[in-house]
């Protein structure tokens, strides 16, 4: 048996000083369309399809300089580990073992706009207009627009905890194989919109599952010596898909918003849906032999051996594209090889 905890200092990036860097670019972004019937402001006022200053919207507001700063008293992020393992020797070569880990983050650095409190936002209830869906989306209040003050401090919010179990049994070679299998078994929770303003409530279902978080899976790989100098192998696993993340984009065909337009949502606990399990199957022959001082071994590769075609990835923003495929498993894959050795 094994047992194991161990602390570590979270490694502080470039990021954290460039962040107070006065120098940076912006932009402003003002609405103008072609005018419709009875429409006085923030269109073509006079038909010639050039936007006028007296036909754009309101500006966004610059932020000039920087408005980023860190609390005082703000603390070093730290990761904590965990971990407990118990091995066995088994008859017939085989060794088993069994191991739980455990893993915190704490001190995660995060932001709040200190300008705009969250009490300040306006709850709307809208339909959004490509997918028909009902959210509520907050608007930030029109007083407040443009107003930046951000505040880097560490937050309990962004604290992130990993669970994992893995088994594992090898058996040795011996009998002319060996055989190598597993399970694991974990998740990740914790904070999914990263520096995403803490303050701000558009940044709905905010703690769940993190990163591609896979609840189970399971492997196995096997080595066969046959006569002749030739071995066959194999290597087979299966997983649960990968979490998925479905959004709404709000755009000024919605709602118009303080702080600009399209804005996306998150409509549902990120994992709510997940992809397919995968599963694949690849194999190898090969012989060897020498000559004149050589060592020659041919061999055949074969990758997805099933041909499987799962689901890799697709479109999560709802709209008429919801649910498209974008990304699928590699089809089958055979590879001839040889290497020389001298």
């Amino acid at each position: 048996m094994t047992r194991a905890a161990s602390r570590y200092d979270q490694p502080i990036t470039l990021q954290n000083v460039l962040r107070l860097n006065p120098l940076g670019a912006t932009s402003d972004t003002r609405v103008w369309t072609v005018c419709a019937a009875g429409q006085t402001g923030s269109c073509d006022l006079n038909g010639d399809l050039t936007p006028q200053l007296n036909e754009l919207g309101p500006s966004n507001g610059f932020a000039f300089g920087t408005n980023n700063r860190y609390a005082s008293g703000l603390q070093w992020p730290i990761s904590t580990e965990y971990s407990i393992e118990f091995q066995r020797q088994l008859p017939g070569n085989m060794v088993a073992s069994v191991g739980y880990t455990r893993r915190e983050t704490r001190r995660n650095i995060g932001s709040r706009n200190v300008a705009v409190p969250t009490d300040s936002y306006i709850p709307l209830v809208v339909t959004e207009q490509q997918s028909g869906k009902q959210v509520t989306v907050y608007n930030q209040a029109p007083a407040l627009k443009g107003k930046n003050d951000i505040l880097w401090d560490n937050s309990s919010d962004l604290d992130t905890n990993f669970n994992g179990t893995d088994i594992t049994f090898n058996k040795r070679m011996s009998s002319r194989w060996s055989l190598t299998g597993g399970a694991s078994y974990g998740n990740t929770t914790g904070d999914i919109s990263g520096t995403g303003d803490l303050n701000n409530p558009n940044f709905g279902f905010r703690h769940g599952i993190v990163g591609n978080d896979v609840p189970y899976s399971y492997r196995a790989s096997g080595v066969y010596e046959l006569p002749y100098q030739i071995s066959a192998s194999a290597t087979g696993q299966y997983y649960q898909g990968f979490p998925e993340t479905t959004t709404v984009s709000i755009a000024t065909g919605t709602v118009v918003l303080t702080q600009g337009n399209p804005l996306s949502l998150t409509v549902s606990p990120r994992g709510t849906t997940r992809l397919p399990p995968v599963s694949s199957l690849d194999a190898s022959v090969r012989k060897f032999w020498r000559f004149n001082g050589l060592r020659l071994e041919p061999r055949v590769d074969l990758y997805n051996l099933t041909n499987s075609a799962t689901i890799l990835g697709r479109i999560t923003q709802l709209g008429p594209t919801f649910g498209r495929v974008s990304l699928i498993q590699r089809g089958r894959l055979i590879k001839l090889g040889i290497s020389v050795e001298f």
